[in-house]
């Protein structure tokens, strides 16, 4: 419950507060961010994911500091796919054209709940990441992050990806 309301909303306090849990959780000691951090790298290794350029800050994303490619969120989000908690994953994101932050957009178009995409966004920046069901049956993970004063424009270029990969997956 507490998954769904963090992806579906985008509550970054709630999504800082889960991740100081996982520190205190894994380590069994008092939480604080650098052991969060750690917890998480350590979960990361034991899946065999090497993210050398991921920065963790404050675990929502909100954050100048935080850095992830979008190649290794494909390769998380594919980890994510293949484990037992993929579809209770999936149903936390919000669905394209249906709820959460996702709601209003591609209501029109057939990718319409066929999607499941966290969105994401600061100044100058704008994010999706998740999965497309395409209409060819197949399920793609996908991610799209635009660093650029322009980014607040990019929203047509991200649903145009989504729309891409439905049709043509």
């Amino acid at each position: 419950e507490v998954a769904v309301d963090v992806n579906k909303t985008s509550n970054n306090v709630m999504t800082r507060q889960i991740l100081l849990q996982v520190a205190a959780d894994v380590m069994k000691v008092p939480a604080t961010i650098d052991r969060a951090r750690m917890a998480v790298l350590g979960w990361l290794e034991q899946r065999g994911l090497a993210f050398p350029e991921l920065v963790l800050d404050n675990g929502s994303g909100l954050s100048r500091r935080e850095r992830m490619s979008a190649a290794a969120q494909v390769r998380l989000l594919r980890d994510a796919a293949s484990s037992p908690y993929a579809d209770l994953f999936r149903a936390t994101l919000p669905i394209v054209g249906e709820d959460g932050t996702m709601r209003h957009r591609l209501r029109d178009h057939p990718v319409r709940g066929h999607g499941w995409i966290k969105t994401g966004s600061l100044e100058n920046v704008r994010a999706i990441a998740g999965y497309v069901d395409a209409a060819s049956g197949r399920r793609y993970a996908v991610s799209m992050l635009v660093n650029s004063p322009h980014a607040g424009a990019s929203r047509a270029a991200q649903d145009e990806f989504l729309r891409y990969v439905y049709v043509k997956g």
